[in-house]
């Protein structure tokens, strides 16, 4: 792998050090002439594949859809000819089809004379997925408009149609921007990371008296776009019920301190100490998508950094009782006031008030970590004192019934990508660290 990448100047280590952080988009480089490639470990995780492995052209052609075999290798001999590739086509993965976009730029390297292809995969299954359902809800509704003879019913169905026209339309509307702005964004990070280890590489003290700010700046702000894009996605499908749940069986003291230590280096810039205290026995597992407890977790621990002063602290507790995990965090900030408090959990409410007006949080934070606590069968509370702190207090039930299953997953509570590149989109309404 190592002779591949020398056209890079990159080590084997570095590369994976540097890859794409992106959930469910990673990532590629194909070199024409040698027909050797590379993948973030992102695209090895859509694949199916350990992100220990090696780059496998047979591998990958195998995985494709047999429908849509003919379709891929057509448009592939072309982005080899100079032509931008994009096609969507669908894979199949331990038994499972999954549908992806995958976008490319084909560049001549002048200095080399090597030429190869960069781009990025990302798995589109689940709007695949809302298409479907809204198809059918479609086909459903115009049946129950054929049997219907009575003039006033078929007027009403009518509006009824207006309205999910609308609804259908606002859907497709946002989901479709949300996408086009992601797919830029994720190609400026993935540059930015090989941009940045060049030059750091080149000459160190140079990039980091010169450069390394701007590349911060840089990184920071695409984050925040992403933060905000993806926000507003999620509250999309919160709203239309297409929001899905991946769930598995972790380890729920060591997903909570896996948060607990990823905001540590936010909260010590504002010298901020975050104690984590656990009442609850040891190897406790619970039964959720990882993923998406992650982002309660950082979306109260970042809020909790922003409204505390420098110096203060926090306290995340962990407790149980017969039925639920308990988790605590409080914090001995500036709290909010009596006439917000009750609208804590109102989208766009906060975005209009004070508790907000020195951050970019958009008014949907609370709102969708709120919304996440619940599709877990869960509940969620706040309780604060004005110029005192605040506590917000969720329970996740030890065993939840009404989720689907994948199978059964084995507790993996390592850091990943995933997990990092969603501490940096969450953190980023926060001052800067560094």
């Amino acid at each position: 792998m190592s002779d591949v990448l020398k056209c890079l100047n990159l080590s084997k280590e570095k590369v994976y050090q540097y890859a794409q952080q992106i959930n469910r988009m990673g990532s590629w480089v194909y070199w024409c002439d040698t027909e050797q490639g590379w993948w973030s470990d992102e695209v090895f995780e859509i694949y199916g594949r350990p992100q220990s492995a090696e780059f496998s052209k047979e591998l990958f052609l195998s995985r494709i859809h047999p429908e849509d075999y003919k379709t891929f290798m057509e448009t592939w001999q072309k982005a080899l000819e100079g032509t931008p590739f994009q096609i969507v086509h669908r894979i199949d993965v331990n038994g499972e089809t999954l549908w992806l976009e995958e976008k490319g730029e084909p560049v001549d390297d002048f200095v080399t004379g090597q030429k190869f292809i960069v781009g990025t995969v990302q798995d589109i299954t689940g709007i695949k997925k809302q298409q479907e359902y809204r198809q059918s809800k479609q086909l459903e509704f115009q049946t129950i408009v054929r049997g219907i003879s009575n003039q006033k019913e078929i007027e009403e169905n009518n509006h009824l149609q207006s309205s999910f026209s609308m609804d259908k339309l606002k859907l497709e509307f946002i989901s479709g921007l949300t996408h086009e702005f992601k797919t830029p964004i994720h190609m400026i990070l993935s540059s930015l990371q090989i941009l940045t280890l060049k030059m750091s590489m080149e000459d160190q003290e140079h990039y980091i008296n010169y450069y390394k700010k701007f590349c911060d700046y840089i990184e920071h702000n695409a984050y925040k776009i992403l933060r905000l894009t993806t926000n507003l996605l999620n509250s999309t499908k919160i709203e239309n019920g297409f929001l899905e749940l991946n769930f598995e069986v972790c380890d729920f003291k060591l997903l909570i301190e896996e948060c607990v230590n990823s905001a540590d280096i936010y909260a010590a810039a504002k010298g901020i100490k975050i104690n984590i205290l656990s009442y609850i026995k040891a190897g406790q597992n619970i039964y959720c998508d990882r993923d998406k407890i992650d982002c309660i977790m950082l979306n109260l621990l970042s809020n909790a950094i922003k409204y505390t002063n420098n110096g203060g602290k926090i306290d995340v507790i962990l407790t149980e009782n017969e039925q639920n995990l308990v988790v605590e965090v409080s914090d001995n900030g500036s709290g909010i006031s009596k006439e917000l408090l009750p609208h804590i959990f109102e989208k766009y409410r906060t975005a209009k008030s004070r508790l907000i007006k020195n951050c970019d949080g958009g008014g949907l934070g609370l709102c969708i970590t709120k919304a996440l606590v619940e599709l877990h069968g869960g509940k969620i509370t706040a309780h604060s004192i004005e110029k005192e702190g605040s506590t917000f207090r969720f329970t996740l039930p030890k065993t939840y019934k009404n989720c689907a299953p994948r199978g059964e997953y084995i507790a993996k509570n390592s850091k990943n990508s995933t997990h990092r590149a969603l501490v940096k989109m969450e953190m980023s309404d926060l001052k800067e660290y560094n």
